[in-house]
């Protein structure tokens, strides 16, 4: 795995080779990197992330940032996501709150 390189999560489909690929559609200049007519299959995950990362540094980064938020989704929810219904009381509370330093 390169150094620009990240995990992909298959069972939710997030950042696999054909997310990635998507990126190039009706990019030019990305597309120069790649044969006519290319074949997904025989384009490699890496060869595609180091093409974004020295040819297009933002959409690497868009993708990074998804890869980050997965990981802190996986490491504090177990991959769920979790909804609080707050009421307004407690609302005007939390905005209230004032913290100590010790």
């Amino acid at each position: 795995m390169g150094w620009f390189s990240f995990p992909y999560y298959s069972k939710q489909k997030h950042l696999t080779k054909e997310d990635i690929f998507k990126v190039f559609a009706n990019d030019e200049t990305l597309l120069a990197y790649l044969p006519d007519n290319p074949d997904i299959r025989c384009i490699t995950r890496e060869y595609l992330l180091s093409v974004l990362f020295f040819s297009n540094r933002e959409k690497y980064l868009e993708l990074y940032s998804k890869y980050k938020d997965i990981q802190i989704q996986k490491t504090t929810t177990g991959s769920k996501k979790y909804f609080a219904r707050i009421t307004n009381d407690m609302l005007d509370r939390l905005k209230a709150f004032k913290s100590i330093n010790l």
